[in-house]
């Protein structure tokens, strides 16, 4: 059906509900598509193509790109001693490598529950994910994080798709440092030279209290789901 784009700045959005039936039950989703004028990227950056790490590491090279221009949404911070996270991105012929170090005085694991998992330490992040055959932007909501001492990854909106990140967690002194590889099998239209992702991420910070808050690198993520908010990398 036709859709009016308004001659405006700002976001307009609608959605559609897809349900299908059989004999074992019905199964819906939710596809959101926003649309209206947006004026520019929050932020953009560039990523640099590496050689494929090898099966058994997600190391990423040291001149990776990285990202420290967070912003704290933490109540009650103290300093970078109580909370500072930092990021390095890349990507290879087997996907998208990221990542994260965090310096934490206080390390708390979240419970595994879907709607828990993101109110203890570690991090979360959006990347695009282009669907060619609907002709779509799709989100994938990512949590990294640890559960029984373990890496533990998982996909909001997709949980089925969680296999295809790779995760390694590293700890040294206050420093938490999370090493992950996204499968490009995420992507259907692949990854190539010159394709844009949108993608933002958060250091998700607790402590004995409870949830503090984030920093981010954008907003549109934690605070208010808004994917015009969110940056952009683009892969040379």
């Amino acid at each position: 059906f036709p859709v009016t784009v308004p001659e405006k700045t700002g976001k307009q959005s609608f959605t559609v509900t897809v349900k299908a039936s059989n004999a074992n039950g019905t199964m819906e989703e939710n596809y959101t598509t926003y649309i209206g004028v947006k004026q520019s990227v929050a932020k953009s950056k560039e990523i640099k193509r590496y050689s494929a790490p090898h099966s058994n590491t997600h190391e990423i090279p040291a001149d990776a790109l990285a990202i420290t221009d967070l912003t704290s949404r933490v109540q009650g911070l103290k300093g970078p001693e109580d909370l500072s996270a930092s990021g390095r991105i890349g990507w290879c012929d087997d996907g998208l490598l990221l990542e994260f170090t965090v310096r934490d005085d206080y390390h708390v694991e979240p419970s595994p529950a879907e709607a828990e998992v993101w109110r203890g330490d570690g991090i979360q992040f959006i990347v695009g994910v282009y669907y060619p055959e609907q002709g779509r932007m799709g989100y994938a909501n990512c949590m990294l994080t640890e559960i029984g001492g373990k890496p533990h990854v998982h996909v909001f909106n997709r949980p089925e798709t969680a296999s295809l990140i790779k995760l390694d967690v590293e700890h040294d002194g206050d420093k938490t440092i999370y090493k992950a590889l996204i499968q490009r099998a995420l992507w259907p239209a692949g990854l190539s030279q010159g394709t844009k992702l949108p993608f933002t991420f958060t250091a998700n910070e607790a402590d004995e209290d409870g949830y503090r808050g984030w920093m981010q690198w954008t907003p549109g993520l934690c605070g208010g789901y808004d994917p015009t908010a969110f940056g952009e990398v683009l892969l040379k």
